[in-house]
């Protein structure tokens, strides 16, 4: 992202605040002041910065799903990828990796991560996006 400094990076996103938080970057690392912006006025400008950004922010989702004692045992890791949905419209995909039993899945575990599934999004939901996010499930 280029911003008044020069070339800006994020460092961190505020799930509470509901901002990011940017530095201008160099070849030493941050410098200059720490900027804000609110979550969802950010679009990011290159294919690395939209890496960088939405695995961030999906990471910090997880991290206050683990502050609340919510995170299950079965959770592994997370990626995201953006794109285009159904309409057209910008979209951002997160895949929550589990853990799978063998065989078929019981009622009770389908449930589990379904549950872990929505409220994983309504975390994203609640910060209004520039891209419509969508959660799936994958097995580790």
């Amino acid at each position: 992202m280029r911003g008044h400094y020069g070339q800006l990076e994020v460092i961190d996103i505020d799930l509470n605040a509901r901002v990011a938080r940017f530095q201008a970057t160099s070849e030493d690392g941050p410098v200059g002041p720490v900027s804000e912006a609110p979550i969802r006025m950010i679009l990011p400008l290159s294919d690395e910065d939209n890496k960088r950004f939405w695995t961030m922010l999906g990471e910090k989702v997880i991290d206050k799903v683990r502050q609340d004692g919510s995170l299950p045992d079965f959770y592994r890791s997370l990626s995201a990828a953006l794109g285009e949905d159904s309409a057209g419209e910008p979209a951002v995909y997160f895949k929550i990796f589990v853990d799978s039993p063998k065989g078929a899945a019981s009622d009770a575990v389908v449930t589990r991560w379904n549950q872990f599934t929505r409220e994983f999004l309504d975390q994203l939901l609640r910060l209004r996006l520039q891209r419509q996010p969508y959660v799936f499930l994958g097995a580790a």
